[in-house]
């Protein structure tokens, strides 16, 4: 699966696809519109708010910061049973094609530091190591020391 959108991370299914609208655009995202999203449609408890803003923030310190007016890149996975197949090379192709078609000039993907596959697919992809950023927090959380953020000339 590979989900892209321009400068923003947000995706979803239903009530949640309203997140990503609301994200997926070269504003900044409103946060707080996005919250009331998660009381009110999906009856998140503030308690479940609270956790979520946490570990957003421990997430936000562990993670490099975006790069500005990028096409954003994010989600690759591929099923264990179709891997070594070219599969992410043909999703990367047809990605960042379409981030040229809508004009964007770079594009960004991040990965967890120690994803070495990952790190090897986007590499192979023309993506290139522009920073890491590492946070203690973030590895007691997530069990990986932080991130990674690749970029590439489209």
């Amino acid at each position: 699966m590979m989900i892209v959108w321009p400068t923003c991370r947000r995706s979803g299914f239903g009530t949640i696809s309203r997140l990503a609208a609301m994200s997926a655009s070269r504003e900044t995202p409103n946060w707080e519109a996005m919250l009331d999203i998660a009381r009110s449609q999906l009856s998140y408890p503030e308690e479940r708010i609270g956790e979520i803003l946490q570990r957003g923030a421990v997430s936000m310190g562990g993670m490099p910061d975006d790069l500005e007016e990028v096409w954003g890149v994010e989600n690759v996975a591929v099923l264990p049973e179709y891997r070594g197949l070219g599969l992410a090379d043909r999703l990367f192709e047809h990605v960042l094609e379409e981030g040229r078609s809508r004009g964007f000039s770079r594009a960004q993907i991040l990965c967890l530091i120690g994803n070495d596959p990952a790190q090897r697919a986007w590499e192979r992809n023309g993506f290139r190591l522009q920073t890491e950023r590492r946070y203690a927090a973030f590895e007691e959380l997530f069990g990986c020391p932080g991130g990674k953020l690749f970029a590439q000339d489209l």
